[in-house]
This record gives C-alpha cells, sequence and structure tokens, in this order.
C-alpha cells in the first residue's frame, strides 16, 4: 500500500532523470537540451581564437617589450605564456605605466603600487565581446529551460507531495528493521489484555553499545492476574533500567519495531503509556518525594 503511493508522470520522471549532465551533476545536460550544446560549441570555439590571438601577440617583440616586469624579476619583462590572464571574463596582460597608452585597448585595473596596469589589447576586444555575447545568450537559455522544469514540478505538486509522504513512509518502515537487526530483536505477539511476557529482554541502549555483554531480563506482567511488578535489590543493581526497559518495550512494540528479547516475547498495547519521572519534592507544601511519587500515581491510575 505505502509503494502504491509513490507516483511521478512518466513525463517529469524521465525530464528529471535526464536533465542534467552525467559527468557534471552541477550544470544542464547538452545532450538532453541541443541549444546548450550549440552554444558551449560556441564558446569553446570563440575563447580557443581569443587565446590563438593572445599566443600571436606573445610572439611579437613590439608588444613583449610593453609588459610590466613581475615583482622581484630584477627588471625582467613578464614570460610570454605567465603574462596573460583573466579579469571579469577579459583577458588581460600586466603593462607598464608608460606605455598603456601606446598599447591602447581597455584599462581594467591598476595594481595596488601603481606600476602595472592590466590591459585588454585592442586585437583581444572585439573576440572577446563575441565571446561574451555567446556566454551572455547561454545563460539566457539555461535560465529559460529552468524555468520550464519548474513549471513541469509544479505542475506535479500533489504526485510529489504525495510520493515524499510514501518515501519516507518506506524509509520509517526500512529504519525499524534495521534498528531490530543492530537489536538482535523480535516481533513479539501483540494483543490488548495488558500482558506484557519477554525472555532475556535487553535495554536497547546498552544493547546497541558493542563495548558492553548485557545480561538479560526475564519478566511477566499482566498474566494469570498479576498486575503489579515489584523490583528489588541493592543500588546500582539495574532496578531503574528494568523500569525504563518495561516502558521502552510498550513504546517499540506499538511503533512496530522487534523488541530486544528472545523469541515468543508477547508485548501488549498500551493506551495511554504514562511515566513518573523526576522529583516533585516541595519544602514550603510539605510535599516529601515520596509524596510527590503518590500524587503522581493518583493521576496514573487515574486514567
Amino acid at each position: 500500500e505505502i509503494v502504491d503511493g509513490v507516483s511521478v508522470p512518466e513525463a517529469l520522471s524521465e525530464l528529471l532523470s535526464s536533465c542534467l549532465d552525467k559527468d557534471d551533476p552541477g550544470r544542464l545536460s547538452a545532450e538532453r537540451f541541443p541549444s546548450l550544446k550549440v552554444l558551449r560549441n560556441e564558446i569553446a570555439s570563440l575563447r580557443r581564437q581569443c587565446l590563438d590571438r593572445a599566443n600571436a601577440l606573445m610572439l611579437t617583440p613590439s608588444f613583449v617589450e610593453m609588459l610590466a616586469a613581475p615583482p622581484g624579476g630584477g627588471g625582467a619583462r613578464a614570460p610570454p605564456k605567465a603574462a596573460f590572464g583573466e579579469m571579469n571574463g577579459r583577458f588581460v596582460v600586466p603593462v607598464a605605466p608608460t606605455f598603456k597608452n601606446r598599447m591602447g585597448g581597455i584599462v581594467h585595473d591598476v595594481s595596488r603600487t601603481g606600476r602595472t596596469a592590466y590591459v585588454e589589447p585592442p586585437d583581444l576586444v572585439g573576440p572577446t565581446n563575441d565571446m561574451r555575447r555567446a556566454e551572455a545568450e547561454l545563460r539566457q537559455e539555461e535560465q529559460r529551460i529552468l524555468r520550464a522544469i519548474t513549471q513541469q514540478i509544479v505542475g506535479a505538486t500533489e504526485y510529489i507531495t504525495r510520493s515524499v509522504g510514501a518515501a519516507a513512509q518506506l524509509d520509517l518502515a526500512s529504519a525499524r528493521l534495521r534498528l531490530g537487526d543492530d537489536l538482535r530483536g523480535t516481533v513479539p505477539e501483540v494483543g490488548e489484555g495488558g500482558t506484557i511476557r519477554v525472555k532475556d529482554a535487553r535495554h536497547p541502549v546498552l544493547a546497541l553499545r558493542p563495548d558492553v555483554t548485557v545480561v538479560g531480563n526475564d519478566v511477566s506482567l499482566g498474566e494469570d492476574g498479576e498486575n503489579g511488578l515489584v523490583l528489588t535489590g541493592p543500588n546500582s543493581g539495574g532496578k531503574t533500567v528494568v523500569l525504563k526497559l518495561l516502558g521502552l518495550l510498550a513504546l517499540m512494540a506499538q511503533d512496530g519495531i522487534p523488541v530486544p528479547a528472545a523469541p515468543g516475547a508477547r508485548v501488549d498495547l498500551f493506551r495511554p503509556i504514562l511515566a513518573d519521572i523526576g522529583d516533585m519534592q516541595e519544602i514550603d507544601g510539605d510535599l516529601s518525594t515520596f509524596s510527590g511519587h503518590l500524587l503522581v500515581c493518583r493521576e496514573v491510575l487515574a486514567r
């Protein structure tokens, strides 16, 4: 029944499974959207043209002599391969201030010392403009595609909401099973008679600790008219652990989680499950610790 709730329109499922690039999941797939492939190929081609022109400029002595010396370079010009860089998507070279007018082009920035101007050579302005135009077109096309995908998702909100809820139920059922396996638990018999009958029952917190050897407890409550349980023993003997264990067994059975006990266990449904936790001692109200617990017991029995 839970699986029946997982239903997404086939067209949307196919779109979502193919809309992202398999090699780069952070971007839209060019195979799924051919218009993106065209624009990306155009950008790559224009970029190669820009680099080819930049490499050609580096072979021109008159161009190289205008480059600024790198810091600590002792006056030597920048090595050709290291000269070109990118600034805000534009190709620039470090130029000595005395040559920036001679080179022409566009000055995009100046170093903090003022000894270097970062100039986009005039031969690269046109090709770079073409590349930036194609990049803008690519962004617009990607936004158009994302809007279209979003519209399809919004149109299937009801299916998706129901499927997410069903997936959550499946995940919860799987988590219950895995927890039961980790506890080496068993699925108990469940009734309405107010009975708990377990053997080798272990507190789940202790049962999950690999460094602890847990001694199980046999507990029977509610059978043959025995509706009370008296726990005795020395301090640190595990009495409180057993009390908490009984409450946890009832909650686990109610939530469909295998209980940490030997096969053949029975844990009935208890509605509601009430607990007396803490100390209600009040000195001003002449209420001792014991009296406080009696008040809580009265409220529990009243329900």
